[in-house]
């Protein structure tokens, strides 16, 4: 689980570092000549996301920064083939269910297991689409995920649809 939250947070680093790389950068520096490890990485992550292109990844010293690395241009790019690369299967279904999400793709989440409901909420979330949520299987994950939807579109009758009383509560009184 602690790997998990590492590569989302190497992500959220990669995204960051390349926003800022792209806005500020006047010079081309190969990552090769770089000599700090921690900005060798960064640059090859950029480089990456910047061309879409997964094999850069592998240029990264650690597995945590090419997993990140690799989640970060599969949802970029949205290509769920790219997180095959990954051999985590817990990071290889958060990387599939983030290309679901971007792409709005529910069938996506039929390759994932374990966090299968996750994903379908992620989709049903992007797309404001309350329907996606009627195949989530786990009663109170599906109410979460309605609820997430009505207030996203302030909608009260989507409340309604809510199966748990508390969660319908809050649901209508937060809108």
């Amino acid at each position: 689980m602690k790997k998990s939250y590492v590569v989302i947070l190497f992500i959220v680093v990669i995204i960051t570092a390349s926003a800022y790389f792209v806005m500020f950068s006047d010079k081309k520096v190969s990552c090769e000549d770089i000599l700090n490890q921690i900005e060798k990485d960064f640059c090859w992550s950029n480089l990456a996301l910047q061309t879409q292109d997964v094999s850069l990844c592998s240029k990264t010293e650690g597995f945590e920064k090419k997993d990140g690395c690799i989640v970060a241009v599969a949802i970029l790019a949205k290509d769920e083939l790219f997180c095959n690369e990954i051999e985590l299967k817990n990071v290889k279904e958060s990387c599939i269910s983030g290309v679901a999400a971007a792409k709005q793709d529910v069938s996506l989440c039929n390759k994932i297991e374990s966090t299968k409901n996750a994903c379908i909420n992620g989709v049903a979330v992007q797309k404001r689409d309350a329907s996606i949520c009627e195949s989530i299987d786990i009663s109170s994950s599906k109410d979460s995920c309605i609820a997430a939807i009505a207030l996203i579109k302030k909608d009260k009758t989507l409340c309604e649809k809510i199966s748990s009383q508390p969660v319908k509560n809050y649901c209508v009184n937060s809108i």
